[in-house]
């Protein structure tokens, strides 16, 4: 007769195997449900061999399958064991990298602080002990630098203090010698520098300026007021203290100018009213006690003129005392004159008959 096979394709969620695993049936069977859901192999068997005739006779339905699951192996559960102390290690060592990391950061702050705040002494206390703490840190180069940094700003803080002391004291030269040596190129005195370089400039300038007035208080003293005023004429001050010396010297030479303006002015007034000696003696007054002055030189220009006319008065004067025979007055008259006029020939005769008039009458 003829036998069946059928087979069975089960999912592995189904059987607990891999995936398409087959199960065989018994032979046999010949119901339709079970020839459908397992899926029906024919073979027929004969007498004569496969291919002979006879009635198909179905399979009978399989047993139920129980399949298990594999349990795992152990090389398995070591692999995620190590896993998980691997990643714990690291997590440990990044830590306490990590915290390392912001201990010297913060010590090569405070280096720098230090050094901001110009407390040189400190950063090379720092230093030293970040370098001793940390020799391999990241972070050593830039801490010997803020040393280096730290040793040429102390020695160039030294400098500018003496150079300070220098131009308080006047000591012009030594200042601005060792201030053309001094550097304070990548230190925090840079600005202070450039300020004591224009103090310097300053005090150069003022120490000229004092030079100048000293001249020209020494001019007033030996009372040559003319040479003081042309120097104050040219004097331009560079600072606001030479200024006020300057403002101060200049008004002791306008006073002087104004006094001999006032004499001078007197004179002119005399002049004009007709009083020749009058305004002489005023003239004369300007150029003996204010001769250097701006007046004086009005003065001597205006003086001439005064002795011309003061002449003519006393020579006609002369004459009127001689037209009244009033000898003594006209001698006396003649004399002043000649003291205007001392080689008028004219006067010298007038003044001789005069004498020898006075001669006849003894």
């Amino acid at each position: 007769g003829a036998e069946y096979e059928k087979t069975q394709v089960l999912d592995r969620g189904e059987a607990g195997g891999p995936e398409g695993q087959v199960v065989s049936a018994a032979a046999g069977t010949s119901s339709p449900e079970a020839t459908r859901a397992y899926g029906v192999t024919k073979r027929v068997v004969g007498e004569g061999g496969e291919g002979g005739e006879g009635a198909a006779t179905a399979a009978p339905a399989p047993p139920a399958v129980k399949v298990r699951r594999a349990p795992r192996p152990l090389w398995e559960y070591l692999v995620v064991v190590g896993v998980i102390v691997g990643v714990s290690v690291a997590v440990v060592f990044w830590w306490r990298a990590l915290v390392s990391k912001e201990r010297e950061q913060k010590a090569a702050d405070a280096v720098e602080n230090a050094y901001n705040q110009k407390r040189f002494d400190l950063v090379l206390l720092k230093a030293k002990r970040f370098l001793k703490d940390y020799p391999d840190s990241d972070l050593t180069g830039y801490v010997k630098g803020l040393m280096g940094r730290a040793r040429k700003a102390e020695a160039v803080r030294r400098q500018v203090k003496k150079i300070e002391d220098m131009l308080k004291s006047g000591d012009i030269s030594n200042a601005a010698r060792m201030l053309d040596a001094l550097n304070a190129t990548g230190t925090p005195f840079e600005k202070k520098a450039a300020e004591l370089r224009r103090r310097l400039k300053r005090a150069k300038a003022e120490a000229e300026d004092n030079r100048v007035l000293d001249s020209v208080e020494l001019a007033i003293k030996r009372k040559r007021w003319r040479d003081a005023r042309e120097v104050l004429l040219a004097f331009v001050p560079h600072t606001e203290k030479t200024l006020k010396r300057y403002e101060r010297l200049k008004a002791t030479v306008d006073k002087y100018d104004g006094e001999a303006r006032k004499l001078l002015s007197q004179a002119l007034s005399e002049h004009k009213a007709g009083n020749c000696s009058k305004a002489i003696r005023f003239v004369k007054l300007t150029l003996e006690g204010y001769g250097d002055s701006v007046a004086a030189e009005d003065a001597r220009q205006l003086l001439p003129e005064l002795k011309e006319e003061m002449f003519w008065q006393l020579r006609n004067e002369g004459k009127q005392h001689m037209e009244a025979e009033r000898w003594r007055d006209a001698i006396r008259a003649f004399k002043e004159a000649l003291k205007h006029k001392p080689d008028d020939a004219e006067v010298k005769s007038l003044l001789k008959r005069c004498e020898e008039k006075i001669g006849a009458d003894r």
